[in-house]
């Protein structure tokens, strides 16, 4: 049995499928850099933390992966020669990256067109509902409500974990891409570095060529810029993105965030009324 399958094993009776499934992902993309599934020196983990540097992986990625690996490592009994000084230091400034709502709309028809089950998916969730890349590569089916009716995001950074509504036009789609994927060469779900990758690839296809440090989130951040700018209340936008609540904040709406609360069917019907994207796709489900 290899080290990976003993990871898996040992942590299957400890920690829940997703931890198990990030966890084992980590240490094997670790595990196929190195060309080895042991016996890693300090040479091994600088090249490799050098070489997710050189790939624009933001600084709370690089310590996330630097803590997972940390206790992968404690786990299959290695020793760890890195320590968290060895990462670059953050910067103070970061530039807020929004992708233009026009080249999302390019990569929408486009990816509805001419892309793979995988990227219809994933493209479909991030601009509908502003997904990060490791909410995207938590979903399962069974994510979904009867019929894709609704989905339930396991919101990353302590965010809610919420269940939406799907709109109609949209789960035939779903529908379809399920079908594709079960009987297709891999079924979902896909590692965050595969879904950092299939981007790539939907902007490949739009030609779109992403900027340093540009990637799912900044699809976030055009679909927050978009629903703030077609004058939707901000604690509408708050509950839809499921940020962290405002009440302990020195915000400007906390007092709404603490007194309205409004119910999530409610929330997600004002917001796909103004959606900037979901025409997008229902331009494509129409008879």
């Amino acid at each position: 049995m290899s080290q990976l399958d003993l990871l898996r094993q040992y942590l299957e009776r400890r920690r829940s499928p997703s931890t198990v499934r990030h966890y084992a992902s980590e240490t094997e993309l670790l595990m196929n850099f190195a060309k080895k599934e042991s016996g890693f020196d300090r040479n091994d983990l600088t090249r490799y933390f050098n070489y997710l540097i050189d790939k624009g992986y933001a600084h709370s990625t690089l310590v996330w992966k630097y803590s997972v690996l940390k206790r992968t490592f404690k786990i299959m009994g290695e020793s760890f020669h890195m320590d968290m000084d060895d990462l670059p230091p953050q910067t103070d400034e970061k530039e807020l990256i929004i992708m233009p709502a026009g080249a999302i709309r390019d990569m929408i028809r486009i990816t509805a067109r001419n892309g793979r089950a995988a990227e219809k998916f994933y493209l479909l969730m991030s601009t509908l509902y502003g997904l990060r890349r490791i909410e995207l590569s938590r979903l399962t089916w069974d994510s979904f409500g009867p019929n894709y009716s609704t989905v339930t995001i396991d919101t990353a950074k302590r965010g809610v974990r919420r269940t939406h509504i799907i709109p109609e036009d949209i789960r035939c789609i779903l529908e379809d891409v399920r079908c594709a994927m079960e009987s297709g060469p891999r079924d979902i779900p896909y590692s965050t570095d595969v879904v950092g990758h299939i981007l790539f690839d939907i902007c490949g296809r739009a030609h779109y060529e992403l900027r340093s440090r540009e990637g799912w989130h900044a699809i976030r951040h055009a679909l927050v810029t978009a629903l703030i700018d077609a004058s939707l209340p901000v604690y509408l936008v708050h509950s839809f993105m499921r940020w962290k609540s405002l009440e302990n904040r020195g915000d400007p709406y906390r007092i709404a965030a603490v007194y309205y609360r409004p119910d999530s069917a409610s929330v997600d019907t004002a917001v796909f009324s103004q959606h900037p994207f979901l025409g997008s796709w229902t331009i494509h489900t129409a008879p």
